[in-house]
């Protein structure tokens, strides 16, 4: 391992936390990751939907890795890694349903619970085989949020006490009931930390997503939840003030005659139409409704509780089950380390992963979820849609902007001028928890 990247003794300067450029670009990084943090960490392999019956199937794939998540026969899901014991060969791709995995090299045959039921010529080696030899390796494997989480260690903590206040506090939300609207994975030319960090802050909004400052404001601060964290949106940097609409009171501020139904309308059809998440088509009539009922004078305060209670209203025709969120659970983005970023509303969740792409730490695949509160019972088909280029994949402009910034990034980084990244104490403070994390991790001093 670089002795400069094991010791990084720009971690902090003047207080400040400071990123060496290395920790993207370096192979030798990447090698430490694909050896230390993925075998060990927790993460998410795939969503309960996307195996409802026995049989179905999905192969989840990280740097090196690859590992079969099924439901079994008895109806649990099952996690394995996905290598025939023989030689290597590897049993699964991509997903789909099977009575039985089946070696394409040599026949060997494995059944859902990971034994083996058939060896070509097993007489040949004398006795000379034993369960240890013939079975599937088995991976640790739990549910949560609707999501079924792997993890390769046997000996990792249960996940629940790995996510620690993450899964209490966000209970209320019952992410579980949230369905697959659509997942699309993504190739991008950049570091897999570099797309974890650009969801993990909202410092980069006025920048980036300048059309945003129309109808919303920027200004974030989060805060730290072990090896997690989240952030929101807070005008008055208190943890408790709720999230505005209106235009950016720092990017130019608000007149007294503001109507901020103008304002609500402008935020949902933006996110509908082109973040294509989060904002659910009742949440758009819900705002219309709202705009026609209210007078141009109302606070935005009284545009916002209509919106709200318009939602439930549509909400109940439908046979969703609104829960029960307060105003104290303002946090609107999660990161759950070391790959997962999400964005939960009432009725709709935005979910991303990032996944490194073994030997090369100049690209990874990003992963998308869009999700939506469902009724009990109302699944949605949907398919997951891969995209070497992303240009091609019509992702919406504002996933477009980030896309566009994270390959420039990965450029720039190369250039001599450039030694590390600066972050901004208070609105990149989860970034700042991720690195921390991430180098305690892989057994790097601070």
């Amino acid at each position: 391992m670089n002795e400069m990247l094991r010791k990084n003794p720009l971690w902090e300067v003047q207080g400040r936390p400071h990123v060496r450029k290395e920790e993207y670009l370096s192979k030798d990084f990447a090698e430490l990751e694909d050896k230390l943090l993925w075998p060990t960490v927790w993460q998410m392999a795939c969503h309960e939907t996307e195996v409802p019956k026995i049989g179905d199937f999905v192969t989840y794939e990280i740097a090196d890795e690859s590992i079969i998540v099924v439901r079994g026969n008895d109806g649990q899901l099952k996690a394995y890694h996905n290598v025939c014991p023989h030689r290597g060969n590897l049993l699964t791709t991509g997903c789909g349903s099977a009575k039985e995995f089946r070696c394409t090299y040599h026949g060997w045959r494995f059944d859902l619970d990971g034994s083996n039921i058939y060896v070509q010529d097993q007489e040949d080696w004398d006795g000379g085989l034993c369960n240890a030899d013939l079975n599937l390796h088995e991976v640790k494997i739990d549910t949560w949020a609707g999501w079924v989480w792997i993890n390769m260690d046997r000996n990792a903590e249960p996940l629940l006490t790995f996510l620690g206040d993450v899964a209490e506090r966000l209970e209320c939300f019952k992410l579980h009931e949230y369905k697959i609207k659509w997942y699309k994975t993504f190739e991008l030319a950049c570091n897999w930390k570099l797309v974890i960090e650009a969801f993990n802050e909202g410092y980069h909004v006025a920048g980036t997503h300048t059309s945003m400052l129309n109808y919303n404001e920027e200004y974030t601060e989060g805060k730290i939840y072990g090896m997690h964290s989240a952030y929101w949106q807070s005008a008055t940097k208190a943890p408790n003030n709720p999230a505005k609409i209106g235009r950016s009171r720092r990017r130019g501020g608000v007149t007294e005659n503001d109507d901020y139904r103008k304002y609500l309308i402008m935020f949902v059809e933006d996110y509908h139409n082109e973040l294509r998440a989060m904002v659910t088509a009742e949440q758009v009539q819900a705002a219309h409704e709202v705009a026609a009922e209210l007078p141009a004078t109302a606070t935005q305060m009284e545009v916002l509780m209509a919106w709200m209670e318009k939602r439930k209203v549509l909400a109940d025709k439908t046979g969703v089950v609104w829960p029960d969120i307060g105003p104290d659970h303002i946090e609107q983005v999660w990161h759950v380390f070391a790959n997962t970023v999400f964005l939960p509303t009432v009725d709709g969740l935005l979910w991303y992963r990032s996944r490194p792409i073994k030997g090369n730490p100049d690209r990874c695949y990003y992963d998308v979820y869009s999700l939506e509160r469902r009724a009990p019972g109302d699944t949605p088909d949907f398919t997951h849609d891969v995209y070497p280029d992303w240009r091609v994949a019509d992702p919406g402009r504002i996933l477009a902007e980030d896309y566009e910034n994270l390959e420039r990034v990965q450029r720039g980084m190369k250039s001599s001028a450039f030694r590390e990244s600066r972050l901004n104490p208070v609105q990149e403070l989860c970034i700042s928890n991720f690195h921390r994390v991430l180098r305690d991790w892989l057994k790097l001093e601070q």
